[in-house]
Parts: structure tokens; sequence; C-alpha cells
């Protein structure tokens, strides 16, 4: 799946739409990447990441694992990032076909947390 520019939607649209059954993956991506580039609510953003991980399936959350690494690499924050890499390990041990997958974010996390200095 090749990401798409995201529109700008409000918290509420996104949460909307990241929360109902009837909306695509991909458009709930593409409101994950809303979220990410225009929320001023940092806290929300992490939080409806965590929400569509763990009400998502194995291959969406192949996917979904990536807007971590985008959410850490552009907002800079720590909110969450030690649970979050505790949450993909734990994903990883129970889906270890894609632990290389699963490894390969949690090692960028782990850089970003070095890098934040958080201990």
């Amino acid at each position: 799946m090749k990401y798409e520019a995201p529109e700008p939607k409000t918290d509420t649209e996104i949460k909307q739409i990241i929360s109902y059954p009837e909306y695509s993956f991909k458009e709930k991506i593409n409101s994950a990447l809303s979220a990410i580039y225009y929320s001023q609510d940092i806290e929300f953003c992490a939080d409806i990441i965590i929400y569509f991980f763990n009400n998502s399936n194995l291959e969406e959350n192949l996917f979904i694992k990536n807007l971590f690494e985008t959410f850490y690499g552009i907002r800079r924050s720590i909110y969450k990032l030690q649970e979050i890499i505790e949450m993909l390990n734990d994903y990883k041990l129970s889906e270890n076909k894609y632990a290389e997958e699963f490894d390969a974010t949690i090692e960028v996390l782990m850089e970003y947390k070095d890098m934040f200095k958080l201990k």
C-alpha cells in the first residue's frame, strides 16, 4: 500500500473514521496520517494510532506499525514511546512469523528513545 498525502481533518473526524468499521482501511490510514501531520494534540495523535493498532488485524498492523515511526519522527515526542515499544514487542512475540518486520520498527523507535534521552 502506498500512502497518499493526507487531507486535514478534525480530531473528531479522525476518531470517527478510525473507530467505525464501515470505513476502509485506506481511509483509516489517511485519517491517522492526518492526525500525525495536522492534529494540534500530540497525545490524541499517539492514542488514536494505538487504538487503530489494537483494533486491527495482523495484515493491517504490518502497515500501522509504520505510523509509529512516522509519528515519532515528525513529532519528536516521548509520549507513550516506551509503552508502544513494549506493545510492539509483545505483539511480535505473538506473531513471530513477522518478527523481523516488527524488530525493524522497534529498532527505529529505540533510536528515537535514545535521541530523546528517554530512560
